[in-house]
């Protein structure tokens, strides 16, 4: 008996050793649920943000804590991030169910590619320049985007190595719902001009904010843009067939369209200063054209309507004041604003059209992410006081800071937008002010908060729930925004 109950002992064990060699090949990850989440030092909203990762990223679990999972990034480093946005997943076989690796480059939440934009760019250590250069990158080089924290990127090289890159030395591709055009500032490819590689056709159509021209090929193919002494100029490296007759299309302000350079360019004159903007397909095969006397034409712009997000089942209102929610005044501005921004020709877009969970340091991040020209966060203002009023307009870019290197792009643009804001309003001025708001610090672009008027006062209350008032600030904004534009060219 004995015997017989020493070998069953030895069986349930080697049963028990077995199942839980069979456990241990299942691999546990968590799995982000959320639009764009946070990761942490430590588990909770007051530790501080080490980077974010996007839905359907997969990370590799270490433990649990009071509503939030330790986990591991495809880099190796240790963070935590809520429960309430992810969940838990095991895969049986790791080798074949890696993890998707951390991508905050777009909201797509897989790698991407970018091109490096500038020559000798270092490739880093790590996310600062304090950390060493482990090489340089030429102008053009591909490199596969894998995280991004605090303005920075980690990449994988062609040879495999892996480190970090300044987020203003690369040039997104197109990721998901967000195209990221080439600017004329950055391009990296220079062909000769006349030089012909294939052809295209092109046709002509109106816009609300100019002339339309879609150029399609069979092929991918390369363009600049410039000013000439007559207009703007658009060179591709394709000969160019379609109608150069734009009579049809004056209100555009494009008064002639000719062809030179092998019929590789198209250029574009007019009796008012001309604007234009390209924005290609994903494939690179078509790019459309606005031409117009707008200076927003071409331009990205991020419009962000204060307040609005959400954390479990609580949401953010922002200021409640005579009736009004500060959150439901902002979103009907920026959405009145994001309209007449496209109208005019920019390439504009919202961080959020309603409840989200990104927070303050998401939404600066968002803009950091579509490379944006501007970004304007709308608010409304309050006090105890209900006879405060006014508007006001704030920046942040210290000198002697590493934002501070512009400034005066930062600075002027608050200047403009504040000017048309008072004109429009009739308000008093309160001015152009200096703060360290999370939007507006941890933007990289020059970016500004608006405070329209105040909720808290009655009389700026009825301006503000009114429609008609709600566009018309939204258009100051604009304006201001389109002087700025045309200031900096």
């Amino acid at each position: 008996m004995k015997k017989i109950a020493l070998l069953v002992l030895a069986l349930i064990l080697i049963l028990s050793f077995a199942a839980g060699t069979a456990l241990a090949a299942d691999v546990t990850y968590v799995k982000v649920t959320g639009s764009v989440v946070n990761l942490r030092s430590g588990p909770g909203t007051s530790y501080d943000k080490l980077g974010s990762v996007t839905k359907d990223t997969q990370l590799v679990w270490l433990s649990t804590g009071d509503g939030w999972y330790q986990v591991k990034t495809s880099s190796g480093q240790k963070a935590w991030i809520s429960a309430t946005y992810s969940e838990l997943v095991s895969v049986a076989d790791p080798g074949s169910s890696t993890p998707q690796t951390p991508s905050s480059s777009t909201p797509s939440g897989s790698a991407k590619t970018a091109l490096v934009n500038t020559n000798s760019s270092n490739v880093r250590s790590g996310p600062s320049t304090s950390y060493s250069s482990l090489t340089k990158l030429s102008a053009g080089t591909e490199v596969t985007v894998l995280y991004f924290s605090d303005g920075w990127y980690q990449v994988r090289l062609a040879d495999g190595t892996e480190g970090w890159i300044s987020a203003s030395l690369l040039d997104l591709g197109n990721s998901g719902s967000i195209l990221v055009a080439e600017k004329e500032r950055r391009q990296t490819v220079r062909f000769t001009h006349g030089q012909v590689c294939g052809s295209g056709k092109y046709a002509l159509s109106s816009g609300t904010a100019g002339l339309i021209v879609k150029i399609q090929s069979s092929e991918p193919f390369l363009y600049e843009i410039a000013r000439t002494s007559k207009g703007m100029a658009f060179y591709t490296d394709i000969s160019l067939s379609g109608e150069t007759n734009v009579s049809s299309y004056r209100a555009s302000g494009v008064s002639s369209l000719s062809q030179t350079d092998n019929k590789t360019a198209l250029l574009f004159s007019g009796s008012q200063k001309l604007y234009l903007g390209a924005v290609p397909s994903a494939d690179g095969c078509t790019v459309t054209l606005t031409v117009g006397t707008s200076p927003l034409i071409g331009h990205r712009i991020v419009v962000d309507p204060g307040h609005g997000s959400y954390a479990g089942s609580s949401t953010d209102p922002g200021a409640v004041q005579n009736g009004l929610s500060e959150r439901d005044i902002n979103m009907a501005i920026g959405r009145a604003l994001l309209y007449k921004l496209n109208a005019a020709g920019a390439d504009a877009r919202l961080t959020h059209d309603g409840p989200t969970s990104l927070d303050l340091y998401d939404r600066a991040w968002f803009a950091n992410a579509l490379e944006a020209d501007a970004f304007v966060s709308v608010h409304c203002n309050s006090a105890t006081n209900n006879t405060a009023n006014g508007s006001s307009t704030y920046f942040y870019a210290p000198a002697g800071n590493t934002m501070g290197w512009n400034r005066s792009e930062h600075q002027l643009l608050a200047k403009e937008v504040q000017s048309e804001l008072v004109a429009a309003l009739a308000s008093r001025n309160i001015g152009v002010k200096e703060e360290r708001f999370v939007v507006i610090r941890e933007t990289d672009m020059p970016s500004i908060l608006v405070e329209t008027l105040f909720i808290s006062n009655p009389s700026e209350a009825a301006v503000l729930s009114d429609p008609d008032s709600q566009q018309q600030i939204a258009a100051a904004i604009r304006d201001g925004m389109a002087n700025w534009f045309a200031a900096m060219e």
